[in-house]
């Protein structure tokens, strides 16, 4: 989390005053990283929109497979932005390409209005 504090302290010093800004990624954690962004002055944007964020992660890589046991989910993949960039809409897609799936990860997708 260290790591994570160091790129919301640079944020915070880069972003100029009244200026949209946006960070995402793969945070590999569902709870800290919104935490530390958040008071930052980033949100993601499920928060912002009132929603609870879909689960990214565990993708499976065909959709023709079913697992065997229990597997978790989790929501660890974000989009967060200042206050200057309203969220309009967002959205997990599960999507596969010709039975394939993209990634590990589901893709995190949003809708901005800058203000």
């Amino acid at each position: 989390m260290r790591q994570l504090k160091r790129i919301a302290g640079e944020l915070t010093r880069l972003v100029r005053q009244a200026e949209p800004a946006f960070f995402m990624g793969d945070m590999n954690d569902a709870w800290h990283p919104q935490r530390i962004l958040k008071q930052a002055g980033f949100v993601s944007c499920f928060a912002a929109l009132g929603m609870q964020s879909p689960p990214t992660f565990q993708c499976y890589p065909t959709a023709n497979i079913q697992p065997v046991e229990p597997t978790v989910t989790e929501a660890i993949d974000l989009i967060v932005a200042n206050k200057y960039a309203r969220a309009v809409a967002a959205g997990v897609p599960q999507c596969y390409g010709e039975d394939t799936a993209p990634s590990d990860h589901w893709p995190v997708q949003a809708v901005y209005q800058l203000t």
